[in-house]
């Protein structure tokens, strides 16, 4: 079983995927980017930091492969583990491409508005400029085919949480 977990930046994508992984035990699929390294990340826990080149010599190693404002994302096929509940955060290209060679996924969107995602990557130590172009590329909509749409805007982390977990249960 996949649970795929989209949504703009700043929606609480991370922190969510965090409580599965210590909550539930879910096996957290880490993704490969060729994005800088944030000040609070860590290689090989919050993403494999690598280049444009490694992602264009061993496309055919990822279970899904997008890019997004400049930079490549994508989840490695080794990443995801069999009879386990694996979760990945994702664009809405990779839940597609996920969706499409397995049946097993769960889509879950996260709903923010424009301020408060700005608000968030400050927050978070976003340069200003990495600000305004997350603002102009996260154009993500729900209407894309989501199993469940939280919205993080009126709800706390543990509200997000708990709205999930209720909602799995229809799925499992």
């Amino acid at each position: 079983m996949i649970i795929t977990i989209t949504g703009p930046s700043g929606s609480g994508k991370s922190k969510l995927e965090g409580r599965l992984v210590e909550n539930l035990n879910a096996h957290k699929v880490i993704s490969h980017t060729s994005r800088d390294m944030r000040i609070n990340e860590k290689e090989g826990i919050d993403y494999f930091f690598v280049t444009k080149d490694f992602f264009n010599e061993n496309k055919n190693d990822f279970f899904e492969f997008v890019e997004f404002s400049g930079n490549f994302y994508g989840a490695h096929k080794d990443q995801f583990l069999k009879d386990r509940l694996n979760v990945v955060v994702v664009e809405p290209e990779g839940k597609r491409q996920i969706s499409e060679k397995t049946e097993n996924v769960i889509s879950v969107y996260l709903e923010v508005s424009k301020d408060t995602m700005k608000e968030r990557m400050k927050e978070r130590g976003d340069s200003e400029s990495d600000i305004q172009k997350r603002l102009k590329g996260d154009n993500i909509s729900p209407e894309a085919g989501y199993d469940i749409i939280i919205p993080t805007e009126v709800l706390t982390e543990e509200e997000v949480y708990n709205f999930l977990i209720g909602r799995l249960n229809e799925f499992l």
